[in-house]
């Protein structure tokens, strides 16, 4: 950070436990998730984003192949991957936005609120259940063994 003269506007704490972490988070004016567009970074998707989507906070995203594919605006903004100028414009654009900062959170929370492990877990469960009992059809219904009711399989 000396290198850089940044020493007095980045910051490194010390570590702190998890459950702290939501709290900090939502401190923060702007998220930023960089990523490299290359075999990782390019087809990777970040939970960070979620979580600041979560607690409110404007982000920022590497423009990546998987996120340019499964984010759209206004949940997020985009700047090019490895671009530090691009970076730098993005964050002056969305800093001096309150608007489009405000439009930002508000979209997020209703994604969240929308997309919450609550509001998935049945679909998600019954989904699991359906593939599972798919699949355990098939393998007993091409076992090399009979069974002297076909049905049997399902009171396993």
């Amino acid at each position: 950070m000396k290198q850089l003269n940044l020493e007095n506007r980045v910051l490194f704490s010390q570590a702190v436990a998890l459950r702290e972490m939501a709290k900090i988070i939502e401190t923060a004016d702007l998220g930023i998730v960089p990523k490299r567009s290359d075999n990782f970074g390019n087809e990777a998707f970040s939970t960070k984003i979620l979580e600041f989507m979560a607690v409110g906070v404007p982000v920022l995203v590497a423009d990546t192949w998987w996120i340019n594919i499964t984010l759209t605006i206004p949940w997020c903004d985009f700047f090019r991957p490895a671009n530090e100028q691009d970076l730098a414009r993005c964050m002056l654009e969305l800093i001096q936005n309150p608007d489009r900062r405000r439009l930002q959170a508000e979209q997020a929370t209703r994604f969240i609120d929308k997309n919450d492990w609550t509001a998935e877990s049945t679909s998600t469960w019954t989904l699991w259940m359906e593939w599972s009992q798919a699949k355990l059809h098939d393998k007993f219904r091409r076992a090399p063994f009979a069974f002297k009711n076909r049905n049997s399989y399902n009171e396993i």
